[in-house]
């Protein structure tokens, strides 16, 4: 026989075999049944709903800071779990529990504001001057959508004063005089 004819013979046994292989391993295998386990009750317990944690200066509170710094950001140092990252000389970088820049929401009179330069370094607080501060409300942790919603860190609002105008026919004169130091 050739070597061709010898193949298709052991293919075709093969083919043949399969499926009485198939049938008999089958019958020799048994099925075993397994005892279902008991399994202990579980209860669960729901958590009340924490209200935001905020803080709101103003008035005094706010007077006390703003004497103290020059530096919008380091009014909030009084704040729980509210640090500051210097980055510049006009203002630093609100933290709220290690989280910062994008991951904490900074508005200014409702307006979102985002770091202006590349590296992230001027703080949206920079905008706004300590003295023009009229309140600041902190929110720490995950921000409302009433707040903006977008933020891990929480959100620093910052309101200005309202400005002040002179009445018809009168004069105004205002002024603040001020004065710090800081060093690297």
């Amino acid at each position: 026989m050739t070597i061709a004819v010898i193949v298709l013979v052991i293919k075709m046994k093969l083919v043949r075999m399969t499926p009485m292989a198939l049938v008999a391993s089958m019958m020799l295998s048994g099925a075993y049944a397994q005892v279902a386990p008991s399994i202990d009750s579980l209860t669960v317990t729901g958590i009340q709903d924490a209200p935001l944690t905020q803080t709101i200066l103003k008035g005094e509170q706010l007077n006390q800071s703003r004497v103290n710094t020059p530096n919008t950001a380091a009014m909030l140092l009084n704040i729980p779990g509210v640090s500051m990252y210097l980055g510049g000389g006009v203002s630093g970088l609100p933290a709220i529990h290690g989280l910062a820049d994008d991951r904490v929401s900074t508005n200014v009179d409702g307006m979102p504001f985002l770091s202006s330069c590349p590296n992230h370094m001027n703080s949206p607080l920079s905008y706004i001057s300590p003295s023009n501060v009229g309140s600041v409300k902190v929110i720490t942790g995950l921000s409302p959508v009433s707040a903006g919603g977008d933020s891990l860190g929480g959100v620093v609002s910052v309101q200005s004063l309202p400005p002040v105008f002179a009445n018809k026919g009168e004069t105004l004169t205002q002024g603040e005089v001020g004065a710090s130091y800081s060093s690297n």
